[in-house]
């Protein structure tokens, strides 16, 4: 998560705490989700150059802003392909983060930041065994935080 986070055009107000962790998973598509949470905070959660927490632990990798947040009516609605929250975008980052953590049988959901914010949330299983069994990637590897 630290390579993925490292190599994003604008990293520097990012922050990541990762415990050490070994998913079994596909690591372009697992980087991608993230890539595309962090992205999300940095463009929607605050001005311009607000903070970004990635936090991983096993079984989830959380992304936190410090923005107004989703609406709770909306935290469903963002994840479908085409959906934007506000100004310019494809509204496919949400879909993908989705698509993913549903082909690794995990999920991913928006809460509230405690203090203000919002935390996305991306959930594997603690099972890893489980992490690819129905996926169409033929050949899982091993992401480690």
């Amino acid at each position: 998560m630290e390579t993925t986070v490292e190599e994003l055009p604008d990293h520097a107000g990012v922050t990541v705490i990762a415990e050490p962790v070994v998913v079994l998973g596909d690591p372009d598509l697992l980087a991608q989700a993230v890539r595309n949470l962090v992205e999300n905070a940095q463009r929607y959660g605050g001005p311009a150059g607000s903070p970004v927490e990635v936090t991983v632990a096993p079984g989830l990798v959380t992304v936190r802003d410090h923005g107004d947040g989703v609406p709770l009516a909306d935290r469903e609605r963002v994840f479908a392909r085409g959906v934007t929250r506000t100004g310019p975008g494809t509204g496919a980052g949400l879909a993908i983060v989705r698509w993913v953590a549903g082909l690794h049988h995990g999920t991913a959901r928006l809460t509230d930041a405690p203090g203000g914010g919002l935390l996305a949330e991306l959930r594997l299983p603690a099972d890893p065994t489980r992490a690819s069994s129905s996926s169409s990637h033929e050949d899982p590897g091993t992401v480690g935080a």
